[in-house]
């Protein structure tokens, strides 16, 4: 992995550093999806994933390397929904649920990039949506979906951009 590591020089009364593939690290995860078709225009579906992993790392330019989290390691998150299709296939519901745990595992540069994540690190959040599609015939499709039903005020980690509060979003969709 490249990383700043330190020369061993000082320049100016400040440890020299550069880049270079000076540091191993270790990614481990499980990422699943399930779908079940309860009734023939009911499905059920989920999604999620855990990742861990640590990375040898240099905290400032003069300090020792240490085994820390992975920069912008993220936290576990998983979502869960149903979709309901009519019987004609010309209209669609869906409910959906996502969630993600707080991230406090930080790796360094982490903690001092106060502007994209929160000091101790970014709250974890559950946000709430329902979408709709009908299709009103060959060539026009229309939808509406509302996100974030609660008004939720949340941050994707390492991201540095709330996410919106609630909001609705009306589609059309025209096709030759």
């Amino acid at each position: 992995v490249i990383i700043r590591s330190p020369t061993g020089l000082v320049i100016n009364g400040a440890a020299e550093v550069t880049k270079k593939n000076a540091s191993d690290l270790q990614v481990d995860g499980v990422e699943a999806q399930l779908t079940y078709l309860v009734l023939p225009q009911l499905l059920l579906f989920a999604d999620g994933m855990i990742i861990d992993g640590e990375a040898d790392a240099f905290p400032a330019a003069n300090s020792p390397m240490v085994r820390e989290p992975i920069d912008l390691l993220m936290p576990t998150s998983w979502r869960v929904g149903a979709r309901w299709t009519a019987a004609s296939s010309r209209l669609r519901l869906e409910a959906l649920v996502e969630r993600a745990d707080a991230q406090d595992q930080l790796s360094s540069r982490d903690l001092a990039d106060t502007q994209r994540i929160p000091p101790g690190g970014t709250p974890g959040y559950t946000v709430f949506g329902v979408r709709s599609e009908w299709q009103a015939n060959p060539h026009l499709t229309l939808s509406l979906a509302v996100d974030n039903l609660t008004d939720e005020d949340y941050r994707i980690h390492g991201s540095g951009v709330n996410e919106p509060g609630r909001n609705a979003i009306v589609s059309m969709a025209v096709t030759f």
